[in-house]
């Protein structure tokens, strides 16, 4: 694409804005499961969302625009914000590496980076639910559950938007708010004062409205599924926050659906699940022989050394666990692809 285009030219057209944003939403899901900074120049998301401003500048224009432009223009926000929380969490798996005293002065500039971009998500999806078609939809009436053969009823009730595509920036926004609480604060938590003594993570809220939202897209779009698959991965993240046990219940057979979709994609998030819950046998078995029993998850408080946790809990929990046998195949082929 950098070779072929630049980043104002390629925001000047529908196909070309629908390319960067197909290319964004990849980069997205690579970046915050393994820390890096973004491989596209900034540039690129500035110009996209610079199109959407030069068309609706100020509260007034953007009222008047179509939903679904509506929605496009917030989604090209999402992504220039996304980029800059991008950038910090590949700075903070620095953090274990830098020796004292340089460590506690990175770490408090991070933390002070954290608190202004978190407060600036925060704000943006406040901004967004005032919308009109993010606005709850009361008058619709409920349908028999999509999958009424293996899951159970939704254990609440679920969220539609008067704009159903708008509950899919909902979903992912919510995921990674819980992303930014508990992962990304992890490293940082021993630095701020007001945490230090601290066990409480604040998730159980966001994961809560993630799951009403994904079961009202489940319902919304059960013709046309595979505009669920982009928001499986923001449902990964209920895991590291749900509490109830009807709710988990009703989570673990939705996480199931969505391994049979994608083994390989899932597999580095079960990792991260396997380590939080302390669940060895999470990686060598499918959500699918747990669905009717889920068991007991024992969240683990994250800390610093959370991503260290993981590498170190790959390796244990691999040799605890043996080799995912429904894997091996599929890697051996990618493998053999990779030859040519």
């Amino acid at each position: 694409m950098q070779k072929c285009s630049n980043p104002a030219f390629q925001s000047s057209t529908v196909l070309g804005r629908a390319l960067v944003e197909w290319y964004l939403n990849f980069e997205n899901y690579v970046c915050l499961l393994y820390p890096a900074k973004r491989f596209l120049p900034k540039i690129w998301r500035q110009e996209n969302h610079g199109y959407y401003e030069r068309l609706a500048p100020n509260q007034e224009s953007f009222s008047i625009l179509e939903p679904q432009v509506q929605l496009e223009k917030l989604w090209a926000e999402y992504n220039t914000i996304l980029g800059k929380y991008l950038d910090l969490h590949a700075s903070l798996a620095r953090l274990p590496t830098i020796p004292q005293p340089e460590k506690s002065s990175y770490a408090k500039s991070l933390l002070k980076r954290w608190k202004t971009l978190y407060t600036r998500f925060d704000n943006f999806r406040t901004f967004f639910e005032r919308l009109e078609i993010f606005q709850p939809d009361r008058d619709r009436a409920l349908l028999p559950s999509v999958h009424p053969d293996c899951c159970p009823p939704a254990p609440f009730v679920p969220y539609f938007a008067k704009y159903p595509p708008a509950g899919i920036l909902r979903q992912v926004v919510l995921g990674v708010q819980i992303h930014f609480r508990l992962i990304m604060f992890a490293p940082l938590r021993p630095y701020d004062v007001r945490m230090e003594n601290s066990r409480v993570d604040e998730t159980g809220w966001l994961a809560y409205e993630l799951c009403r939202t994904f079961a009202g897209l489940e319902e919304s779009l059960a013709y046309n599924s595979d505009e669920l698959i982009p928001t499986y991965a923001a449902l990964t993240m209920a895991g590291f926050g749900c509490r109830r046990m009807d709710i988990r219940l009703w989570l673990w057979r939705k996480l199931a659906h969505y391994e049979e979709l994608s083994v390989l994609g899932y597999h580095p998030m079960k990792e991260r699940l396997a380590v939080f819950w302390g669940m060895p046998q999470l990686l060598s078995m499918k959500f699918e022989a747990w669905k009717s029993n889920p068991p007991e998850q024992e969240r683990v408080v994250l800390s610093e050394e959370f991503e260290k946790a993981i590498e170190d809990g790959k390796t244990s929990l691999e040799s605890d666990a043996g080799s995912p046998e429904y894997l091996e195949g599929e890697i051996e082929a990618d493998e053999e692809e990779d030859d040519f």
